[in-house]
């Protein structure tokens, strides 16, 4: 089993005159599929600040689930942080 981590950052990934133009989307995607079919992998999980509405839309879009279970504190950020606050999507395999 595998376990790997992949980010990105949408400013960083994408100039801004790309953003909302489903690239992000489409990135995804291919990777999702890649990974599936070429690792022995079962869920890809994605986690992104409670928040950020754009990511979490992009996250549902590809099929991502929310457990709001598996919710956290990032570990790394202050108490005081505005993105303390974190939320986890799966994939599973198959669905």
């Amino acid at each position: 089993m595998y376990q790997a981590q992949a980010t990105w950052k949408r400013a960083g990934f994408f100039g801004k005159q790309y953003w909302g133009k489903g690239y992000a989307t489409e990135a995804a995607s291919a990777a999702i599929k890649h990974t599936f079919a070429n690792f022995d992998v079962t869920e890809i999980v994605a986690i992104t600040y409670r928040n950020n509405w754009t990511s979490r839309k992009v996250m549902e879009k590809l099929g991502f689930k929310h457990n709001p279970l598996r919710d956290f504190d990032h570990p790394k950020l202050p108490r005081t942080s505005k993105m303390l606050p974190h939320v986890l999507y799966s994939f599973k395999n198959g669905g």
